[in-house]
């Protein structure tokens, strides 16, 4: 693969970096935003997967204090990674950083000591104003507009629903995750399932 095909206009990486480092319109640093095309140089790209990393360090200090060996993986995997990362611009790691992404969400959701079932149990909760927060961004007009981008339009007849509900069952998605997706009921979507 040549250089310039490995870095160039770069949407999705934009996006997943305004995860981390938010939109001014949501409140947050702008720090990558609007910035796709810069992927296109190696340094910035390097740059920003350098970012990303120190943001990660911070929120597992923050996140993992009593498990030890779970905090020992995670740090030891994003040092693998800053120095694949230091190497972007010398020579094609994109299959090495994609690894140690996964190994790194493997780890994150529990997987240990390669026996391929998780060995912690992950819980996830939200503060009140977190999940008023979410209800809020959920019901919002450019949410609609992102969900229609993702599934086409959302005034469907219910044999169209039926069908996309089916398809994202077939995915692997879950009825919590499909009802979220389909702005409805998790009853609605198991009473639909079922016919």
């Amino acid at each position: 693969m040549k250089f310039e095909e490995r870095f160039y206009y770069n949407k999705e990486l934009e996006m997943a970096l305004n995860e981390f480092f938010g939109v001014k319109f949501r409140g947050g640093k702008s720090k990558y935003y609007g910035l796709a095309a810069a992927f296109s140089d190696p340094k910035f790209t390097k740059k920003a997967m350098k970012d990303v990393i120190k943001k990660i360090r911070k929120r597992v200090d923050e996140l993992i204090p009593e498990d030890e060996r779970l905090k020992e993986m995670i740090l030891i995997e994003l040092d693998y990674l800053e120095k694949t990362v230091d190497k972007i611009d010398k020579e094609n790691v994109d299959w090495r950083i994609i690894a140690s992404l996964i190994h790194l969400i493997a780890t994150l959701l529990g997987y240990d000591w390669l026996y391929g079932i998780p060995n912690r149990h992950v819980i996830y909760s939200q503060t009140e104003n977190q999940k008023r927060i979410d209800y809020k961004n959920k019901n919002s007009d450019e949410y609609k507009k992102f969900l229609e981008g993702l599934l086409g339009k959302t005034n469907c007849t219910l044999d169209e629903r039926k069908r996309i509900i089916l398809e994202l069952k077939d995915s692997g998605f879950t009825i919590p995750h499909i009802a979220l997706i389909m702005n409805t009921s998790e009853w609605k979507i198991q009473k639909i399932i079922k016919k």
